[in-house]
């Protein structure tokens, strides 16, 4: 997915507006079980932290389902914390976005090179 940092706000605000059934039903099903918190950012409801990894576990299976209505909207995460986002952010690709935008060229690394 080509786009430039510039338009990354206005994607972000297209992906939550047209995931709003799917996060929704993420909502519904979050709050049957009271020990998670959901966290918002200006833009609107961006994650959750569980009260423990199961719980986790528990909560991605459902969004995995619920997404497959919505295939770009996805999900970052990390032990207790999930954070919603677009398919196509991940490490690589903000990796990718700053070596265009800054102008570094990829650079290939032996799996025995030393670096010093």
């Amino acid at each position: 997915m080509e786009t430039g940092t510039s338009e990354w706000p206005a994607k972000h605000a297209e992906l939550f507006h047209s995931a709003k059934a799917v996060l929704a039903e993420v909502v519904d099903f979050v709050t049957q079980k009271p020990k998670h918190a959901f966290f918002t950012i200006a833009a609107g409801l961006e994650g959750l932290v569980a009260e423990n990894e199961e719980e986790l576990d528990r909560v991605t299976e459902f969004v995995d389902r619920a997404r497959a209505k919505q295939p770009k909207f996805h999900y970052q995460r990390n032990t207790v914390y999930l954070r919603f986002c677009h398919a196509y952010y991940h490490k690589g690709a903000a990796l990718a976005e700053l070596s265009r935008s800054w102008r570094f060229r990829a650079i290939r690394f032996s799996p025995r090179a030393i670096i010093i």
